[in-house]
């Protein structure tokens, strides 16, 4: 998933221009899909958006199936990583965007970390990792 700065153009195409211009449409709308608490800070804004506005992200709903196997899903990005490439189309929200090998990688950051893409929510789901 690429987040731009704004909402897509497609989208007015499904909701009238009003709704679209208003601000807090597109961070709630971002955060809705990919799964992530619509927290507001004091002044309205929305830190969960700030945090994935203009980068590739994976969907925390699909870390869940890489948790799952780790090592097969770090072997798939790391061939995605060796191709020589500067656009990316995302499967939502805006593409094709500019994007190396290396921001694809850091979309799966999370599998290069720590314990390897085993989340907590996985094993306490009860979804063993398939290695």
């Amino acid at each position: 998933v690429y987040v731009p700065a704004g909402p897509p153009p497609i989208l007015d195409t499904y909701f009238p221009p009003e709704v679209t211009a208003d601000p807090s449409f597109w961070p709630r709308t971002v955060l809705q899909a990919v799964f992530l608490p619509l927290r507001t800070a004091a002044d309205g804004r929305y830190p969960g958006y700030e945090a994935l506005r203009g980068q590739l992200v994976r969907a925390p709903i699909l870390r869940l199936l890489d948790a799952r196997a780790p090592g097969a899903t770090r072997e798939w990005v790391d061939g995605i990583a060796s191709l020589d490439f500067d656009r990316v189309v995302a499967s939502h929200f805006a593409g094709p965007v500019d994007a190396t090998p290396a921001d694809v990688r850091a979309a799966f950051g999370y599998l290069y970390d720590g314990d390897g893409g085993t989340s907590t929510a996985v094993t306490m789901a009860g979804l063993p990792p398939i290695e």
